[in-house]
């Protein structure tokens, strides 16, 4: 037996004519052995880390409203199981019920379609301290993963600030907008400790247009956090 699914499941539970438009899917336990993935670099990679399967599953809690012809998308999870988890929720108007009903209709609909809010969560089970491990033995260090992590921790200053530096644009988006402050901390503290997280929450003062934010972060990166009312937070 290779791959097993212990339930798929969705549940409308509001409606406009016979078009849903509130419900919720979920996947729970889709797992694959790490050893019929055909890629074989994902495959090695797994294999290196120490996992032996992929445990996934999945949740969406989601509804349109008529003010604003909003999708307000509750509560999205994806989560790999022994690995780590993501976390998010979103609001996005100027999506007509017509748009929704077909691919054409929604391409036809993005130019128009604004990001209200949102905020994305990415929570660590292992997979941050089994990479750590392995880069603790790629540089020789035979220390306890406690120390290293608060090792690796004090030095996340010094390697933000050169990975940076190598790009104008992320320089310019990280350093000039003042997220640096609140990235440094967060990231310190995501690979501190043992089942850390970190939160980049979208809060715009007036709603962003998504076919908008590609063409900032090209033409003017320094501007996008405001723009985006983008905060970073980490536990």
């Amino acid at each position: 037996e290779r791959l097993s699914l212990a339930r798929f499941r969705i549940d409308s539970t509001a409606y406009q004519g016979v078009i849903p438009t509130a419900g919720q899917v979920a996947l729970d336990h889709l797992v694959l052995p790490t050893d019929a993935i055909q890629d074989p670099q994902a495959r090695r990679m797994l294999e290196r880390f120490g996992y032996g399967q992929i445990d996934f599953s999945m949740f969406i809690d989601s509804e349109w409203q008529t003010a604003g012809n909003t999708l307000l998308v509750k509560d999205f999870q994806l989560v790999f199981g022994g690995m780590g988890r993501l976390a998010a929720q979103f609001a996005l108007g100027n999506i007509s019920l017509e748009a929704m009903q077909s691919d054409v209709a929604i391409q036809a609909a993005l130019p128009e379609i604004t990001l209200e809010d949102g905020s994305l969560t990415f929570q660590d089970e292992t997979i941050v301290g089994t990479g750590l491990v392995l880069l603790a033995e790629q540089m020789g260090f035979n220390v306890p993963i406690e120390q290293f992590r608060q090792q690796f921790a004090g030095a996340i200053p010094l390697l933000l600030s050169f990975a940076t530096a190598a790009d104008p644009q992320m320089a310019a988006l990280v350093n000039k907008s003042g997220l640096l402050s609140q990235l440094t901390p967060a990231v310190s503290e995501l690979v501190a400790y043992e089942g850390g997280s970190i939160t980049f929450t979208l809060d715009p003062p007036t709603p962003v247009r998504l076919m908008s934010i590609g063409g900032i972060a090209q033409s003017a990166p320094e501007t996008l956090a405001a723009v985006l009312g983008l905060s970073i937070s980490g536990e």
